[in-house]
């Protein structure tokens, strides 16, 4: 009876400890891993979230930063951008004294986007344009993609907002730079005070 009673209580015992140990893996993983929603050419999400954005975005050309340009396109130095992005797309206005720019970074994953979207933020000259202030300047995230989206407050929110459409709900922006009132149109309203 009691060699019965020892191997009922083993029994039990192992069967806890089993439960124990699933339960410790299910705490193990942690927060399930942030997947990517976006997918394909980076050109072709800027162009997706020009045609959902409410915003009236300017002309623009498209360029691919790299290591060189890294600093003037996305305030990344050299080293970050190596470090960091595994490709990236820059959309300029066609016209230098519109002060926009809507930038699309893939890094090697979450984390490393969390890193570049605060270096950009740290780094990114939102007075780089001449005469031309942008009135707004964000960083949004998702998964291992970072936009940067500058120029006007209706421009940048409307981008954000197409973003969050393509890349779900897990995408979350921040405004890094606020310029004076009016002063960042997107079309010139900024200029020269002379007197």
């Amino acid at each position: 009876m009691a060699l019965l009673a020892v191997l009922l209580f083993a029994g039990c015992g192992g069967g806890a400890g089993a439960a124990d140990d699933a339960g410790s893996n299910d705490g193990s993983a942690g927060a399930p891993a942030q997947t990517d929603t976006l997918s394909g050419d980076l050109e072709d999400i800027i162009s997706q979230l020009f045609e959902n954005s409410d915003a009236e975005i300017p002309a623009t050309f498209q360029d691919a930063a790299t290591a060189e340009s890294a600093s003037g396109q996305l305030g990344l130095t050299a080293d970050e951008f190596k470090k960091y992005v595994t490709d990236s797309s820059v959309s300029t206005a066609a016209i230098n004294a519109q002060a926009f720019e809507v930038a699309l970074i893939k890094t090697m994953d979450a984390d490393a986007a969390a890193e570049v979207a605060a270096l950009v933020a740290k780094g990114f000259d939102s007075g780089k344009w001449i005469c031309v202030f942008p009135e707004q300047s964000l960083t949004s995230t998702s998964g291992s993609y970072v936009l940067l989206a500058v120029g006007s407050k209706e421009q940048t929110d409307g981008i954000a907002a197409a973003f969050k459409t393509l890349a779900g709900d897990n995408a979350t922006s921040a405004v890094f730079y606020e310029g004076p009132a009016g002063g960042g149109d997107g079309g010139g309203g900024g200029g020269l005070l002379l007197g």
